[in-house]
């Protein structure tokens, strides 16, 4: 484990040992530091988020506004009246009267279509919910603790009504702006597909039928006949997709096809990102909003794309620190010379991602063809890599993502045996433990080494007060002779500390672990502990290991060291619970391991 010892004091000229002590602190901050620069985002103020949602809505009536009524109904109709009149301004009376839905169910998903475009309207995952179901007590505790907050003046969001719900991973709902839009360019212009005839009402996928598809029928002007057809498939997440564009006039026509998704930016606490993403000459590209200084510009990528989309964050959930476990990828199947255009609409966090291909001839007569893979679905690395264009690069793990990964395969070779990640992460954490027992030995000895050497310290202090340059020898001297090292007390410290970043980012980002059980009230080890019991035990292991670890130097240092475990526990209370697990079984076995050297050792 991460262990922050307790030190000697730093005179003011000394240099030896206590270098050990000012290593420990700073290493520690570090870990506070990067943990707040990394993961953490500050949240926008609330009041400028109600003006934002005054300017673009209509104005409500009075009891819409009230603050007992306040939050996610009245939110949600406002949102719904301002896309209400975005759609009537956009999409003409006659042309809304002829839209329809179509919907398609499999035993993975629900999707809906509309023929305004053959665009997508949603798509519902029936094996991922938005959220995990709490027991009574967990439901209680989560409200007191609300209103609590709230009396001290910290607001805090209502409960989501009813039960957990499938992800859904459309995340607009004005019709314009729904993805898989086609856009026809040629030399009279660029349009984009509006209302279209469709060959079916409903497809249903099960049992012995294993495959469905749909047909979208339209025309573009000048003489151009626009067809798009869907392939499902029961058990996968994937589909095709083909647009033909076929030439009912006798000329020659120069024609473009441009394939547009459409994504609204997620709100995050975290450094995880969520949005555009695209694989540009074999590096993968994640296209973040502050880019876009002036949504007027959009950034425009060119090169080998063998596939675009989107890392999608979750709607409708309580956790916002959560990175995107979901992504939409499009791989055309004809990928050179395509140009990917990326932009955000002004004013609003909704971002698009154009895929153009090459200008074709169509002869009279003629038709062209232009297929399409999509994927819609949950980042698992099996999966993508069924896609066989690298698109399993998409799922990352920041800085330390090799060890993640190597620690997520092992989570998941022992989950065939224990059926639960809670039991895994405890095995991990024994055998890193075992791994790493002759470095904490070393650890252990060194600073109880350091402990004999203090009373001879304390004397060349007294002894060379004002002779810093003979004090620092005499120090030398002195670990020498003695046979101490004052930095081996940090060596377990900054080997480990590689190995809880990774955890943690494999935790925050890894598909299989999210909304993964242990035991009694933990029922997502991806997500806090709803009630905080794991971290408050996880600071009373911190502390007692503490009382274990050998004092060197001033008792005043040792009595400030001891805030640490209050620090990390606050810091913990909002870490993934399977982390918390992890540092827990760690700091337990600490302590068993320094009982044994020491009774070794009488």
């Amino acid at each position: 484990m991460i262990r922050f010892g307790i030190t000697g004091r730093t005179r003011r000229g000394s240099f030896g040992m206590e270098k050990r002590a000012i290593i420990a602190i700073v290493l520690s901050m570090l870990v506070l530091i990067f943990y707040q620069r990394l993961f953490v985002k500050q949240q926008p103020q609330r009041r400028e988020e109600g003006k934002e949602i005054e300017r673009i809505a209509p104005k409500p009536s009075a009891p819409e506004v009230s603050e007992k009524r306040a939050g996610r109904e009245a939110y949600e109709g406002v949102v719904r009246k301002e896309e209400e009149r975005l759609v009537a301004k956009k999409v003409g009376e006659e042309e809304r009267k002829t839209v329809r839905d179509v919907t398609v169910d499999t035993r993975l998903y629900s999707a809906t279509f509309s023929s305004y475009g053959g665009r997508l309207k949603s798509w519902r995952l029936h094996q991922y919910k938005n959220r995990v179901e709490n027991g009574p007590f967990v439901r209680w505790f989560q409200e007191t603790e609300r209103k609590v907050k709230g009396f001290f003046g910290f607001a805090g969001k209502p409960p989501l009504q009813g039960g957990p719900e499938p992800v859904e991973l459309v995340s607009t709902e004005v019709l314009t702006d729904l993805p898989l839009a086609i856009e026809v360019e040629d030399e009279g212009g660029n349009v984009t597909l509006g209302p279209m005839d469709v060959d079916s009402d409903s497809i249903l996928l099960g049992g012995n039928v294993r495959e469905g598809t749909l047909l979208f029928r339209g025309s573009s002007a000048g003489g151009l006949e626009v067809s798009k057809g869907y392939r499902f498939f029961d058990d996968e997440y994937r589909l095709d997709m083909e647009v033909r564009i076929k030439n009912r006039g006798e000329r020659q026509r120069e024609v473009r096809v441009a394939l547009v998704w459409f994504g609204m930016m997620m709100e995050s606490r975290s450094r995880a990102f969520s949005g555009p993403v695209a694989m540009v000459d074999g590096k993968v590209r994640e296209i973040k909003a502050k880019k876009f200084k002036n949504p007027k510009e959009p950034l425009l990528l060119s090169g080998d794309i063998p596939w675009f989309g989107s890392s999608m964050g979750e709607k409708n959930v309580e956790d916002k620190m959560r990175k995107p476990f979901f992504v939409s990828l499009i791989v055309p199947k004809e990928n050179q010379g395509i140009d990917l255009k990326i932009g955000m609409k002004k004013d609003e966090k909704l971002m698009y991602s154009r895929a153009a291909s090459p200008a074709r001839s169509i002869p009279g007569g003629g038709e062209a063809v232009y297929s399409y893979e999509i994927y819609l679905g949950p980042k698992v690395i099996a999966l993508l890599k069924e896609l066989n264009v690298g698109a399993e690069k998409v799922v990352s793990y920041g800085w330390f993502n090799a060890i993640a990964k190597i620690l997520l395969r092992f989570v998941n070779l022992t989950h065939k045996v224990t059926k639960n990640y809670g039991v895994d992460i405890i095995i991990i954490s024994v055998l890193l433990k075992i791994l790493f027992w002759p470095l904490t030995k070393k650890s252990y000895t060194s600073m109880k080494e350091m402990q004999k050497v203090q009373p001879e310290m304390a004397m060349l202090r007294e002894k060379y007060k004002d002779d810093k340059a003979r004090l620092n020898r005499e120090m030398m001297d002195l670990y020498k002779r003695r046979k101490v090292n004052p930095l081996g007390g940090c060596l377990p410290m900054v080997v480990q500390i590689p190995i809880f970043f990774a955890l943690y980012w494999a935790l925050m980002g890894s598909i299989e672990l999210r909304h993964a059980p242990f035991l009694l009230w933990i029922k997502d080890l991806s997500y806090r502990d709803p009630i905080y019991v794991s971290p408050l035990l996880m600071g009373a292991s911190m502390l007692w290991q503490q009382k274990m670890t050998p004092t060197m130097g001033d008792p005043r240092q040792a009595k400030m060291m001891m805030f640490m475990p209050i620090i990390f526990t606050f810091l913990f209370l909002t870490f993934p619970a399977g982390l918390v697990i992890y540092w827990l079984v760690t700091n337990i076995l600490t302590i068993g391991q320094q009982y044994l050297i020491n009774k070794v050792r009488k």
